[in-house]
């Protein structure tokens, strides 16, 4: 019973993950887990991060985006912060699917989609992340 149970829940968080991330884009721009270097990044990759440091604000409870996420932007001007805003804001409009659930099998799919969505954005942009730390943290009342 308790293998049958942790393989239901395994295909559960694996069709969750997959539906609720959105488009291919997203899911590829999601994987990139290389130490981004701010100096050489284009605006995709930075406006990728900075969309997904916006989508952990909106979905994970106590977390904003930091002031060095907000400094991304003014390294562009012209059509790269057009490609930067662009870039952000598909990202952003995967993490809002998330939030709403919208690919999700059921209630126990969503929370697992949530949860390791959060997790997974706090890992990567959070204080110590592994992808570009410092885009997101803890939210002070």
């Amino acid at each position: 019973m308790n293998n049958l149970l942790t393989t239901a829940l395994a295909t559960i968080l694996a069709i969750g993950l997959c539906g609720s991330l959105g488009s291919k884009a997203a899911i590829s721009a999601s994987t990139e887990t290389e130490r981004v270097d701010v100096a050489t990044a284009t605006p995709i990759q930075l406006g990728t991060r900075y969309g997904q440091a916006a989508g952990v604000a909106v979905l994970c409870y106590g977390l904003k985006v930091s002031p060095d996420a907000e400094k991304l932007k003014t390294r562009f001007s012209g059509a790269e912060l057009e490609t930067f805003n662009k870039q952000a804001s598909k990202i952003l409009a995967s993490w809002e699917k998330t939030l709403r659930c919208e690919n999700a099998g059921g209630p126990n799919e969503c929370k697992l989609s949530h949860t390791w969505s959060c997790q997974q954005g706090l890992n990567e942009l959070g204080p110590k992340g592994t992808v570009l730390p410092g885009l997101v943290e803890q939210r002070v009342k």
